[in-house]
């Protein structure tokens, strides 16, 4: 009665297939469990791995994932000790554009080396003119009183030689640097402008022979901010050219560069921007609005001078100090 049960059960764990490892897709199975989960679980895959294959794919992941992690932090790391400077600037512009100022570019060596050749002058004689042209003749300093003589005999052969009375600025208007010479390039909004020194005019000022760059004419207008849409120069500043008898005013290299508004004289020594040679300068302009008083109404402020007041404050008197005074009696 009990072996044909037992023959039946027998045939019918013998028909049940073995078990066997597969081996099949199991990468494709392995690369979408790790797209859905993170490297910290990679850890738990290969503690939980059945087959040697995904055991050895998570651990080669894991070591991967942490090896990048280290090169990562230690950029990082590397670029902390650098201790870089990030500076962040907001500028805001006028919809209708910023009104571009005046530029006035001057060269430091206020005179050219073969000019002055030309006119044989000498050392002492050109620190007299120098200094002549610098209102300071009057002042004493050693040698005055010869190089004065050399300078009536160098006037008197200038005369003769062009004929005109002798004038001081045209004299060093005429052995200064030319434009050309000194503006090789120039761009506006990062476009070459060909005949750039057409739109400069010669100024003189403390330095000599200046260039003007006057946006009178033109109306220039700066939209965005950023060096790239203003104006750019390329300029020379001769070197070879540089006498060796200067003043200690004239001593330093380079250019002297002041942005000013159309309607005012460029006084280079009242705030310019140096540019040593060899080397790019980046500047930019900040604007302000000065509302004055209008000219029928002055407020409580009197118009008269009154010595009981303004005579306690032995000062020069200037703009500044006229309005703190007009603050301190009147306010």
């Amino acid at each position: 009665m009990s072996s044909a049960p037992q023959s039946k059960r027998s045939s019918t764990a013998s028909d049940q297939p073995k078990p066997a490892r597969i081996y099949l897709h199991i990468l494709d199975y392995e690369t979408k469990e790790f797209s859905g989960l993170t490297t910290y679980h990679g850890l738990v895959r290969i503690y939980n791995s059945r087959t040697w294959p995904s055991r050895i794919f998570w651990c080669v992941t894991v070591v991967s994932c942490l090896f990048l992690f280290m090169i990562h932090s230690g950029i990082l790391l590397w670029g902390f000790y650098q201790k870089p400077t990030v500076t962040q600037i907001n500028v805001m512009v006028p919809a209708d554009g910023l009104l571009f100022p005046d530029i006035t570019i001057c060269n430091i060596n206020p005179v050219s080396l073969t000019r002055i050749r030309e006119r044989n002058i000498s050392d002492s004689l050109l620190q007299y003119l120098l200094h002549f042209y610098d209102n300071r003749v009057a002042t004493e300093w050693p040698g005055i009183v010869g190089q004065h003589e050399e300078f009536l005999d160098f006037v008197r052969k200038e005369e003769n030689r062009t004929g005109t009375a002798f004038d001081i600025a045209n004299f060093f208007h005429s052995v200064g640097h030319k434009c050309s010479e000194t503006v090789k390039e120039c761009y506006w909004a990062g476009e070459l402008i060909e005949s750039c020194c057409s739109l400069a005019d010669d100024v003189m000022t403390e330095y000599g022979r200046c260039f003007r760059f006057s946006n009178k004419k033109y109306k220039r207008k700066q939209w965005f901010s950023g060096w790239s849409f203003g104006f750019e120069f390329t300029l020379d500043n001769r070197p070879e050219e540089r006498a060796d008898a200067l003043p200690d005013k004239f001593s330093d290299l380079g250019m002297k560069i002041l942005i000013h508004q159309s309607n005012e004289y460029p006084f280079i020594n009242s705030n310019p921007l140096s540019v040593p040679p060899g080397e790019k300068l980046y500047a930019g302009i900040d604007t302000f609005n000065k509302t004055h008083l209008p000219q029928n109404d002055w407020g409580s402020c009197q118009p008269d001078w009154d010595p009981k007041k303004h005579d306690t404050v032995r000062v020069p008197f200037n703009q500044a100090l006229r309005g703190q005074l007009c603050y301190e009696f009147y306010a």
